[in-house]
């Protein structure tokens, strides 16, 4: 692993682990069940993984500056992703089997926002970089 790689994986590895931890320990203040909290957690997660997916396309580059289409098998398997994890929340039967619980648009709102900080993140850190250089 390069320098950069090793000093990113550890910026985002905090940056996830405290926006899970965030969303967790908010929920169950709020009042929700274990379960629902728990579903919170695992979808901010997952979500946490999509956007640095795009991050991770270049150590350099801005995502805004990439085209999102020009990798399709990346941008189909992401689409599949989240489509899987849709199911999993809102189907009734692998509800159950994953013992989920379906998000509330509110919900869905604290989620994104939560997670798109990486994006954030890792564009200052990018940017950062491509500053000293």
């Amino acid at each position: 692993m390069s320098k950069v790689l090793l000093q990113r994986s550890f910026l985002v590895g905090f940056v996830i682990s405290a926006g899970i931890l965030f969303v967790y320990f908010f929920s169950l203040q709020r009042g929700l069940e274990l379960a629902h909290a728990q579903t919170m957690a695992v979808t901010t997660m997952v979500f946490f993984q999509f956007f640095q997916v795009w991050n991770s396309r270049s150590e350099k580059a801005s995502i805004f500056t990439m085209n999102p289409f020009s990798n399709k098998v990346l941008f189909f398997a992401l689409l599949s992703s989240a489509i899987a994890h849709l199911a999993v929340l809102y189907v009734p039967t692998l509800e159950w089997l994953f013992n989920m619980r379906p998000l509330t648009w509110m919900q869905w709102a604290l989620i994104l926002s939560v997670a798109s900080t990486i994006i954030v993140v890792v564009e200052i850190d990018k940017a950062v970089r491509r500053s000293r250089a």
